[in-house]
């Protein structure tokens, strides 16, 4: 399913994206309720590494959810699922 998530990325210590639309949980780094960002392209990952921690962007890509009938495989901490992202934009979530 295509999305377009607002919420604020945070860059973990191993290099992993994570968006939360909830401020207080991105400051806390709570990662059950953050959504993993994973970019397969080089463009994504450039608009990725053009934003700060913290910083509020418009993540756009393809949305996948975790649900008890499927196996992720490969390194997410999300309990939600993950974004696949085609467009990153820096915004405000104010309002």
């Amino acid at each position: 399913m295509t999305v377009a998530a607002r919420g604020y990325l945070v860059k973990q210590e191993f290099g992993g994206y994570y968006l939360y639309t909830d401020k207080p949980a991105a400051q806390v780094e709570d990662y059950a309720s953050g959504i993993d960002v994973v970019a397969d392209s080089s463009r994504s990952r450039r608009q990725l590494a053009g934003l700060l921690n913290g910083d509020c962007a418009i993540v756009t890509g393809t949305f996948t959810h975790f649900s008890n009938e499927m196996i992720a495989i490969g390194y997410y901490r999300s309990e939600l699922g993950y974004i696949t992202v085609h467009a990153v934009q820096k915004t405000s979530c104010d309002g």
